[in-house]
């Protein structure tokens, strides 16, 4: 289980962790509105972790079938409204990707007028990949990409230039290019 320890004690659980973190690093929004919309989309991230794992188990390689179940057909929605519930078994990439790209905002900031702890989050999930300097030999290609793609991962953004714009912005924010150029190898 992660822990963050800080002078207050010790929390635990990313949700907790992350929230912790972005609320000391003013990244949690203008008000408790835009903070609850915040939550909602990493909850959405973390639903759309869970139904990837449904196709794609982690830590297995993944086989063909299981990544075009992902990647390919499935429901579609656009609509920041309540979710159909009765096609939750066929949500795949395209949902979740255009799903997000209903709820967020305009103007490259996922929610309000700045960067924010779900701007970084979107970031992570359909952006982040570790360059071949940045794993170690013995890390598959597959564990180094978001949803074990990063070319068909990007071909789905493609419907998606609000997300699209939102990752761009983080990786070229200062402190984030900072670390992504600094971090060295990452042995998981």
């Amino acid at each position: 289980m992660p822990v963050c320890s800080s002078e207050a004690g010790d929390v635990g659980q990313s949700a907790a962790i992350n929230f912790y973190i972005a609320s000391e690093l003013d990244l949690m929004g203008s008000s408790t509105f835009e903070a609850a919309t915040i939550i909602a989309i990493q909850e959405h991230l973390k639903e759309c972790g869970a139904a990837f794992r449904q196709k794609v188990p982690y830590g297995a390689e993944p086989t063909e079938e299981g990544m075009n179940a992902w990647f390919d057909g499935g429901a579609e929605d656009r609509s920041p409204a309540p979710a159909d519930g009765s096609k939750r078994s066929e949500r795949n990439i395209n949902w979740w990707i255009g799903r997000i790209e209903g709820c967020v905002g305009e103007g490259g900031f996922a929610v309000g007028s700045k960067i924010s702890l779900a701007d970084v989050l979107l970031y992570n999930a359909f952006a982040e990949f570790l360059e071949d300097s940045q794993a170690a030999p013995s890390v598959a290609q597959f564990k180094r990409e978001p949803f074990a793609s990063k070319a068909r991962t990007d071909a789905a953004l493609a419907a998606a230039p609000k997300i699209q714009a939102i990752c761009a912005a983080v990786k070229a924010h200062p402190n984030v290019a900072k670390w992504l150029g600094m971090r060295g190898e990452q042995r998981f």
